[in-house]
């Protein structure tokens, strides 16, 4: 677990995954977070759930956030082992979410996401220590069937009994025996003070068991390294960094590759700190393969340079350049030499010809076959507005007319016989909004008026009689006999329907 953890941080700090619109992580980074971990999915999961829960993981402040190692892994990374796995331990005990219940689907069908805040469950952390203060009871060494440690909680917490519960039950179970605090359905002796709180015992319990970290490995002739057990994090760490893991297991075996080389001598290790860790640290002798390897890759390594220009200055008097270069004022440009009649600069072309304007240098542009580009002002033009005509003001009469039917339309929809249309208050999502819009295109349909109870867009309830022509794309498009218009209306806004009865006119 510890190894696992390490491995994955080690990569993120390099390679970190990408943070989700809904802040978790996507399946593909999980895919290629286990792949790291040498283990499947569900094990990777609950693996990166309970290095969060202990403060090791964490989102950068950028606007497409990455999972990145916090600063409090660097102080966990040197901790004694015992110490990093009872921080880990402490964490998931009192964690609220659940890494079991990533993959599958919520209640609107949506995949829960790792990281991703549909994990979250508050009696999880009950459950976990109702599963372990049971197995602690039993006398050591005493592993039950799932069934018949599921049937004690039952019988003994009976009100907690349901459906959750069942399921916590079960995920605290396969996920505390994966996380080592049970092995093979039985509690571990060092987990026992941990549930008391004494971390110290526990530490005492758990080093006893665990193997010393070694300070060397094997070298061997067939370009390999094994680790015979656990490494020292500063061997482990620059072993790593020259050699690529190949296997893993109560030994680990390190495999010594042309790229593995050449990633050490990029991180700025030299050909000579590279011989002489592998000759400090190794118990055999350094094969001649391996040597031969070392120098070939580190002979070659550097002899090519690559740089970045956004754009450059040439100039057929090498003393300009040679001026320019010198000036102090141009060091934000970022000028670099590359022939004596030609400068690159880090800055694009239109700031750098700008700032040497300003410096009172005279630049101008060039095209690609070497011709100035030379260009007079660009004028600007905006393109033309259609100005409606000027209309004049309606008259008095026309005013009061519109009030008088406003006024008498509030009093139709307030006072008219209506039947209502029944709407279903409980039932799957969008079943309210379906036996509305059926209503609706029904009413379209017989060409009748209807009276709808409607939430604007400020929130408040008002009340229409509408005659429906249309129902399409969950908008209701009608004459609107209050306003004297025709109007569109969200369906999902429509709070209830109801048929007018018919009057003769």
């Amino acid at each position: 677990m510890l190894r696992a953890i390490e491995e994955l941080l080690e990569r993120w700090s390099r390679d970190p995954a990408a943070v989700l619109r809904n802040g978790g992580m996507g399946v593909r980074e999980l895919r290629r977070a286990a792949q790291t971990m040498d283990t499947d999915e569900a094990a990777a999961a609950l693996l990166v759930e309970t290095a969060h829960a202990a403060g090791l993981i964490g989102t950068d402040d950028r606007v497409a956030g990455e999972w990145l190692p916090t600063r409090e892994y660097d102080l966990w990374r040197e901790s004694p082992p015992e110490h990093r796995w009872l921080r880990l331990a402490s964490a998931w005990l009192d964690s609220d979410r659940v890494a079991a219940l990533s993959g599958a689907p919520d209640s609107g069908g949506r995949v829960r996401n790792v990281l991703g805040p549909d994990l979250v469950r508050p009696a999880a952390p009950q459950a976990r220590r109702d599963v372990l203060g049971e197995l602690g009871g039993a006398a050591p060494g005493f592993a039950p069937l799932p069934d018949s440690l599921a049937a004690r909680l039952a019988w003994r917490r009976p009100r907690r009994q349901s459906p959750v519960y069942t399921e916590l039950v079960r995920a605290a179970a396969e996920e505390a025996a994966a996380l080592g605090l049970t092995g093979r359905g039985a509690l571990a002796e060092y987990t026992r003070p941990l549930l008391d709180g004494d971390e110290d015992a526990a530490a005492r319990l758990l080093a006893a068991e665990l193997p010393r970290p070694l300070d060397h490995v094997l070298l061997q002739g067939d370009m390999t390294a094994i680790a015979p057990g656990p490494l020292v994090t500063e061997l482990a760490r620059e072993l790593a960094l020259v050699a690529d893991v190949e296997s893993t297991g109560g030994a680990t075996v390190y495999r010594f590759t042309e790229g593995s080389v050449r990633r050490a001598l990029d991180a700025g290790r030299g050909v000579a700190d590279i011989t002489a860790l592998l000759e400090r640290h190794s118990r055999t002798p350094m094969p001649q393969a391996l040597r031969y390897l070392v120098s070939d890759v580190g002979r070659r390594h550097g002899r090519l340079r690559a740089g970045s220009a956004a754009s450059y200055l040439r100039c057929d008097e090498p003393a300009v350049l040679e001026e320019l270069v010198a000036d102090r004022r141009v060091d934000e440009l970022g000028l670099t030499r590359l022939a004596p009649t030609v400068v690159a600069s880090r800055v694009n072309r239109p700031t750098l010809v700008e700032r040497l304007r300003q410096l009172g240098y005279h630049p101008v542009a060039e095209r690609g076959d070497g011709s100035m580009r030379l260009s007079r002002p660009e004028v600007r033009r905006a393109e033309p507005v259609d100005v409606p005509p000027p209309t004049e003001a309606g008259s008095p009469a026309d005013l009061a007319r519109a009030a008088v039917r406003a006024v008498r339309a509030g009093d139709e929809a307030a006072t008219a016989a209506r039947r209502p249309v029944p709407l279903p208050e409980d039932g799957p999502p969008g079943s309210r909004a379906k036996a509305a819009m059926e209503a609706l295109a029904h009413a379209a349909e017989e060409g009748r008026r209807v009276w709808i109870g409607y939430t604007d867009t400020d929130g408040r309830q008002v009340s229409r009689i509408v005659e429906p022509s249309s129902v399409d794309g969950g908008f209701l498009t009608a004459y609107d006999t209050t306003r004297a218009a025709v109007h569109r209306f969200a369906v999902h806004r429509v709070t209830a329907v109801a048929e007018l009865e018919r009057t003769e006119d």
